[in-house]
C-alpha cells in the first residue's frame, strides 16, 4: 500500500498505482487530452429549417342567449358577465350573424346560421348593456314576422 511517509492527498502517480483500465485513467484522460484535441469535441446544435406555425385559438360555442322579434329588427341577447367592447367581434352577412366573444385562452362564439331570413348587414349592429350583456341587433331585409331564428341548414351553410 501507501508508504508512512506519503498522505492520501499527495500527487501519486495513478496511471502506475492503479493501471490504464482503471476509474482514475480514464476520468483524467479527458482532462489531460483536452488542451491537444484528442477528446471529441461537445456536439454543436445545427438549425436544420425554419417553419412558420398558425397558432389558431380554441373556440367554445355560446349556447345560452334568447331573442325577439320585432317588427323591422331582431334582437339577440346573450348574457355575458364583465363583458368589454374591445372584447367583442360580430360579423352579419345576408344570412348569417356571427358573435365573438375573446376570453383568456378561448373565444367564445354564437354562429346562427343560416339565419330564418335574410338580413341587412350594414344596418345590423351590436351592444353592450351594462357590462352584463351584449344585445345583436339584426336589421330584417323584408317586415315578416319570424317565428324562428335559425333557418333550415342548406349545403352551403356552416
Amino acid at each position: 500500500m501507501a508508504s508512512e511517509n506519503s498522505s492520501p492527498t499527495s500527487d501519486l502517480n495513478k496511471e502506475k498505482r492503479f493501471g490504464q483500465n482503471s476509474y482514475y485513467y480514464w476520468h483524467n484522460h479527458g482532462k489531460d487530452k483536452a488542451d491537444t484535441g484528442d477528446v471529441a469535441p461537445p456536439p454543436q446544435h445545427e438549425l436544420v429549417a425554419k417553419t412558420k406555425v398558425e397558432v389558431t385559438r380554441a373556440t367554445k360555442p355560446i349556447l345560452k342567449f334568447s331573442w325577439c322579434d320585432n317588427k323591422k329588427t331582431v334582437k339577440v341577447y346573450v348574457p355575458w358577465p364583465d363583458v368589454k367592447e374591445e372584447e367583442v367581434s360580430v360579423n352579419f352577412q345576408e344570412t348569417t350573424a356571427e358573435l365573438t366573444i375573446a376570453g383568456e385562452a378561448t373565444d367564445n362564439r354564437l354562429l346562427l346560421n343560416p339565419l330564418k331570413e335574410k338580413i341587412v348587414p350594414e344596418s345590423s349592429s351590436f351592444a353592450i348593456k351594462g357590462g352584463k350583456e351584449v344585445v345583436l341587433t339584426l336589421k330584417k331585409k323584408e317586415e315578416t314576422s319570424w317565428y324562428d331564428l335559425k333557418g333550415a341548414p342548406t349545403a352551403a351553410s356552416d
